[in-house]
């Protein structure tokens, strides 16, 4: 069906899965769905995994006469090899938080900052303005944090690299600058939209951009140091790299475009810029 909410109602997923709410909730006493979005005692929200999970109780029905114990066997299966763990997400948690920013993230990337609304975040989620007011104090405050997670992100992600190091020194590098690479086009626009807001609104926007961009430094910084600590960078001045680094993230996608027009083959500059930064500007002399 298309048009599907990522999160639903009871009715809503009873519209899209075509099976009346009664049968719906007598499936989740029998325990046949994995656990929903909690936002209060008496109101849960439902995603695309309930739709799914419908559809193959539809589908085993279909096939002979199993009783709803066999099919819970079936089901039970599935969520194991899933991960479900029987947790709910509820209203407060970080978990939940984590939701907003993600969908909030998207819908800033697609449509701007003064184009999204708080109505925005909450119809994208389904969820009430009383839920957002839980975990933001206001559109500025989720924007500021939506940035925010995406550094941390980053930071985590570079760490695990280093937890794993890959015994070729080269590959391990080039998976560091994966993670950039991949992240580079959210940051750029995200932070971009900040540097903005802070030009018209300085005295609003002004902090919260210098403390995350002094963030994003020490992030690159870190694990910079971690590359020389373990050998696989030369001794260098590691927050001048970030800091350049750091440049080369935040303004090359648009004089990449302007350069290239929408016709931009993203992989080549990225295999030119890791060859420029691995390989050095300065040509090899040749041994006599």
């Amino acid at each position: 069906m298309k048009n599907v909410p990522k999160k639903m109602t009871l009715s809503q997923l009873a519209k899209a899965s075509q099976v009346p709410v009664s049968t719906i909730k007598y499936y989740i006493r029998k325990g046949l769905f994995p656990s929903a979005i909690k936002i209060r005692k008496t109101k849960s929200l439902y995603t695309q995994q309930h739709l799914n999970r419908i559809k193959l109780i539809k589908k085993i029905q279909s096939k002979g006469n199993m009783t709803l114990a066999q099919i819970k066997e079936v089901t039970d299966l599935v969520d194991k090899e899933d991960g479900e763990d029987d947790s709910e997400i509820h209203v407060g948690t970080k978990e939940f938080k984590t939701e907003i920013i993600k969908s909030a993230t998207a819908l800033f990337q697609q449509k701007g900052y003064d184009m999204v609304s708080i109505r925005d975040v909450t119809n994208n989620l389904n969820i009430g303005r009383s839920t957002f007011y839980k975990h933001f104090n206001n559109k500025k405050d989720l924007f500021i944090q939506c940035i925010e997670h995406m550094v941390e992100t980053e930071a985590e992600e570079l760490g695990l690299i280093y937890s794993k190091l890959d015994k070729n020194s080269s590959q391990t590098i080039y998976k560091l600058g994966d993670v950039l690479y991949q992240i580079n086009p959210s940051w750029s626009k995200m932070i971009t939209m900040l540097r903005t807001a802070a030009a018209y609104n300085p005295d609003e926007f002004t902090d919260s951009l210098n403390a995350i961009i002094y963030r994003k430094i020490d992030v690159l910084e870190n694990s910079i140091k971690e590359g020389i600590k373990t050998g696989l960078l030369r001794d260098i001045n590691a927050r001048m790299l970030a800091i350049i680094v750091l440049a080369i993230m935040e303004y090359s996608p648009d004089y990449m475009l302007a350069l290239h027009g929408e016709d931009i083959d993203n992989e080549k500059i990225y295999e030119d810029l890791k060859d420029i930064f691995f390989s050095g500007v300065l040509k090899k002399e040749e041994k006599e």
